[in-house]
């Protein structure tokens, strides 16, 4: 291998947890997969609800309806004691130049859920070689209460089968509301290489001690967000899509 030629010594780990459905022909043959209680709350939460699925389309700014779902990712991160990426300025730039692309090329699937003439639920993601990449998501939390999130996961899911994609990706993280959908899982695997010296099992181990300390500083910094105006938020969360 490289590493061997490059007299490396490969460290092999197991790193994340990658949910994914493989959809079938129809929505009534997924709903035959789910659990019956689950089956049949989801149902009566989309009744309860009366929302509508909106989709983007081209007629639309990408980056208007972007911005829309931000807000809403926000909203809830913040109301759950996490940071979220989108109170990030150079995070929010960059998804809405490589949603723009993604839009000219066919993959960008960014979706919301309204009620009342206002959006209520976002979902960002792309289709690309026929499995559906669910990327962020998002709902405005005064409306947690009639659970917007799944209830528009399920009418995403419906969608996607419409539309003839063949899997759904949850992408990383076990989150248990993913297995509520699905039993599958893929799992992610992160390689280094490192001199065959006395040091290098102690230097590997200082570095995987170093990579658990970033993630544990991330999620503090996200526990803490940066201030921002509540009237603000809700105006973004308020705006149309197509604004």
């Amino acid at each position: 291998t490289a590493m061997t030629a490059a007299h490396l010594r490969p460290f092999r780990q197991v790193d994340r947890t990658c949910p994914y459905l493989t959809l079938p022909g129809t929505w009534a043959e997924l709903e035959q997969r789910l659990t019956h209680n689950f089956r049949r709350n989801h149902r009566k939460k989309r009744r309860r609800l009366g929302a509508t699925l909106v989709h983007w389309d081209e007629s639309q700014s990408v980056q208007a309806a972007l911005t829309t779902l931000a807000s809403l990712h926000q909203g809830r991160m913040e109301t759950s004691g996490r940071g979220g990426n989108f109170r990030k300025p150079d995070y929010l730039a960059f998804h809405q130049r490589f949603a723009e692309r993604a839009a000219r090329r066919g993959w960008l699937y960014l979706a919301f859920l309204q009620k009342d003439g206002r959006a209520i639920a976002g979902r960002y993601g792309f289709v690309y070689r026929g499995t559906y990449y669910a990327y962020q998501s998002g709902f405005d939390p005064t409306a947690g209460d009639d659970s917007p999130g799944e209830v528009m996961l399920g009418m995403v899911i419906e969608d996607l089968i419409r539309r003839g994609v063949s899997e759904f990706n949850f992408l990383r993280g076990p989150q248990p509301h993913k297995f509520h959908w699905t039993d599958r899982s893929r799992e992610t695997v992160r390689v280094e290489g490192w001199r065959h010296t006395a040091l290098g099992p102690t230097l590997a181990g200082l570095d995987r001690l170093a990579a658990i300390g970033r993630r544990v500083r991330r999620r503090w910094a996200g526990m803490t967000p940066a201030p921002r105006a509540a009237n603000e938020r809700a105006a973004l969360v308020a705006r149309p899509a197509d604004a």
